[in-house]
C-alpha cells in the first residue's frame, strides 16, 4: 500500500505535526492519513486539544472582524469588569 509510510508518520505525529496540520487545514483539505493521524493525536493530548480550541476561537474571531462584525465602541465593558481589571493590573 503505497500510503503506509505516510500513514504511520502520521500516527505517530509530534505536537509539532499537530500544530502543523492545523494550521495547513485552514489552506488546504488534509490527506485522509493526516486527517486520521491528527485526530488520533488529539485524542491523547490534551495540549494540542487546547492548542485547537485557540486556534479556532482565533480563527472564528478573524472571520467575524473580516466581515464587519468585530467589537465596536457600542459594545463596552461593563463597568464592574473595568474596575475589576483596573484593580489586578494595580495590584493588591
Amino acid at each position: 500500500m503505497s500510503d503506509r509510510p505516510g500513514l504511520l508518520k502520521c500516527i505517530n505525529a509530534t505536537c509539532r505535526d499537530a500544530a502543523r496540520m492545523m494550521s495547513e487545514q485552514e489552506v488546504r483539505k488534509l490527506t485522509w492519513p493526516e486527517r486520521f493521524g491528527l485526530s488520533m493525536h488529539l485524542l491523547i493530548c490534551a495540549t494540542c486539544r487546547k492548542y485547537r480550541r485557540s486556534v479556532l476561537a482565533l480563527r472564528a474571531l478573524m472571520r467575524q472582524a473580516a466581515s464587519g462584525g468585530a467589537l465596536g465602541s457600542s459594545e463596552k465593558l461593563p463597568a464592574e469588569s473595568r474596575q475589576r481589571i483596573g484593580q489586578k493590573l494595580n495590584g493588591p
